[in-house]
């Protein structure tokens, strides 16, 4: 570029015209001859371009936006339109822009707000939110996943957990299993205005809050503190964990195989974070701060909090009980009966009219599984029903090994009731262990003996020798599917 120090070297210098300068530089006439005369550096002053369809959006987003600022207001923040649904709505009436030019300029129209830093003191402050996701599980099934977050703004330490739904139960659940991570209790913890905790939005940041959260507050000895309506970034620490384990372990490309292993991956991923350097004390891990917090918090109480639910609910004639879209298995003693149900965050525990413990499930979910089955709760039935044992559900669905199946056609083929000879097999749990059973089946599958009493006799031997599976395969080779290798238990039961 031409700087006007060249142009007046050549005219005094030189001694070059104007003309002939700006035939040289390419500058026009006049400008040489302004900045040769100019005391001061010359400006350029660029003509406003105008932008038919810039004027044409403009008054679109201006109206979006100022919706948007009246459903930040009232606390409706996820009524907020996102610039690519701006852009949509944009091409549904028929303009055509591009994404990038609306997203540049919604960030030029949306009211701008300062931010201060803070700095937390250790075991003073905790953050907890709710995050989403949807998840892929085995055999294309999705679900929509809740995910309890809470971290510690000090040490930055994250904890998150997987629950069905984002209710009381799982939300008391989250606070005891954070604890638990965390080793300790902080004084505070910051919310912003969850249903969970919260029955009304008083004035400024004052709230009234539900009975059970008061119970949650006493039980474990902490301060609430509520964020100003539609403030969410004043919880900012739990806010970006929440996308920070979405992005970081849970990528659209991930399939699990049930619950319990995403469970198990997001177990490992609270536990990798720890090891990572600090944000901004970039010499200590956010173990090392954590560790120093962990002297500010306050002890874990003796007694475990419990978060249940009772209801009051009926068996149908196929003795299932029906909790949210899930059917669960009952005794078949109870078959048509009212039953008190306790409903926790993964469990269900069904109470009969004593008080007595009949049945407990794992809870399940309407997208992974809609009926949970546990085969003892039949065998009765099953006895007396014995043709429909190997097509009854409850069987199907039980993760028999293959064992199991093979002893049962080598029983249909050489007892006359098979089926009711396994439904008594089956039935020997009562007196020994179910890997017991399915091992004396390997036995019997190896010797070709297929009968009640034959197998009942091997389980006896093994209890009077004292040999339980796990000790058994520690001495002798492990039975797989193709390798029967069972001449040492021969001797065992002394068996030539």
């Amino acid at each position: 570029m031409i700087e006007i120090s060249e142009v007046k070297r050549l005219k005094d210098e030189c001694g070059l015209s104007f003309r002939e300068i700006s035939n040289r530089t390419g500058l026009a006439r006049k400008t040489v001859s302004k900045w040769y005369y100019s005391k001061d550096y010359p400006e350029y002053s660029r003509q406003k371009e105008t932008s038919p369809k810039k004027d044409l959006i403009i008054p679109y987003l201006k109206l979006w936006i100022n919706e948007d600022i009246k459903h930040i207001k009232k606390g409706q923040r996820k009524k907020i339109r996102p610039a690519s649904t701006m852009w949509h709505q944009l091409k549904e009436l028929g303009i055509k822009v591009s994404e990038s030019t609306v997203r540049t300029y919604t960030r030029e129209l949306k009211p701008k707000e300062a931010f201060i830093p803070l700095d937390y003191e250790p075991g003073i402050d905790m953050q907890v939110d709710w995050g989403e996701i949807k998840i892929a599980f085995s055999e294309n099934r999705f679900m929509k996943v809740y995910l309890f977050v809470a971290s510690l703004p000090f040490s930055n330490a994250r904890f998150v957990y997987p629950y069905f739904k984002n209710d009381w139960l799982c939300f008391a659940d989250g606070h005891k299993r954070a604890f638990d991570f965390f080793g300790g209790i902080p004084k505070r913890i910051t919310y912003d205005n969850l249903s969970s905790a919260v029955k009304k939005v008083l004035s400024g940041i004052n709230r009234e809050e539900q009975d059970r959260m008061l119970y949650l507050k006493s039980f474990y000895g902490f301060e609430t503190n509520y964020c100003a309506v539609a403030k969410g970034n004043e919880k900012g620490s739990v806010e970006s964990s929440v996308g920070f384990f979405k992005r970081r372990f849970l990528g659209s490309h991930q399939e699990f195989k049930d619950f319990d292993c995403l469970k198990e991956h997001l177990a490992n991923a609270c536990i990798t974070q720890l090891d990572t350097k600090h944000y901004r004390k970039k010499s200590q891990t956010i173990f090392d701060l954590l560790t120093q917090e962990q002297e500010k918090l306050s002890p874990l109480p003796e007694q475990e909090f419990e978060s249940s639910l009772i209801l009051s609910l009926k068996s149908n004639k196929s003795s299932m009980i029906s909790y949210d879209g899930v059917s669960y298995s009952i005794p078949s003693d109870y078959c048509q009966k009212e039953l008190s149900v306790k409903v926790r965050a993964f469990d269900l525990i069904f109470v009969n009219a004593k008080n007595e413990e009949i049945a407990r499930h794992k809870r399940s979910h309407k997208a992974l599984a809609t009926e949970v089955y546990n085969f003892r709760h039949y065998l009765p039935v099953l006895l007396k029903k014995s043709r429909a044992f190997d097509k009854a559900r409850c069987i199907k669905q039980s993760d028999f090994p293959k064992s199991f199946w093979d002893y049962l056609n080598g029983l249909q083929k050489h007892q006359k009731n098979g089926n009711r000879e396994m439904v008594r097999i089956l039935m020997l749990e009562k007196d020994y262990r179910l890997k017991d059973i399915f091992f004396a089946m390997d036995w019997g599958i190896e010797h070709k003996t297929f009968s009640y009493d034959s197998l009942k006799l091997t389980l006896k031997e093994m209890s009077k020798e004292m040999r339980p599976v796990e000790l058994v395969r520690k001495k002798y080779p492990k039975i797989t599917e193709h390798d029967f290798n069972l001449s040492k238990y021969d001797e065992l039961l002394g068996v030539s």
